[in-house]
């Protein structure tokens, strides 16, 4: 049996009320954010890929997966306004970056990006290929 953790939370007292207040407009900020990075840069980006005969990111890998398989996206917000005001997906295609996994496989895999290089330093190692030989990896 679940042992049960006791509260002593009072959630009418002022301090509680501005933490959750500005919790929830991080929240707010954070849902905002997604939707941006998600839109693909914007009407004038999509319509370019669209002109160039070229699928959206999440378009191909969607395409690639299995229907209804489970997905983990990392690091929706990689090299996040480090453009000059731009999102990740306001950048030249090459800075657009491949970030779901399975999340089956997430658990074993390792994500390496370098924020100022996305495109052109970002690998996703198996567990096997990143560690060390003779090292005991978690079996399935």
């Amino acid at each position: 049996m679940i042992e049960t953790l006791e509260t002593h939370l009072n959630a009418h007292d002022e301090r509680y009320q501005r933490n959750l207040a500005h919790n929830r407009t991080l929240a707010d900020q954070l849902h905002e954010r997604l939707a941006q990075v998600r839109e693909g840069g914007g009407a004038k980006y999509q319509e370019r890929q669209r002109e160039q005969g070229k699928l959206f990111v999440r378009d191909r890998i969607d395409r690639l997966l299995d229907p209804g398989s489970a997905f983990l996206e990392i690091a929706p917000f990689a090299a996040w306004q480090l453009y000059d005001d731009e999102t990740p997906a306001e950048s030249e295609p090459r800075q657009l970056c491949w970030q779901r996994l399975p999340r089956s496989a997430a658990w074993r895999c390792r994500y390496h990006s370098s924020p100022l290089s996305v495109g052109n330093r970002m690998t996703i190692q198996t567990a096997s290929e990143s560690h060390p030989p003779g090292c005991t990896l978690p079996r399935l």
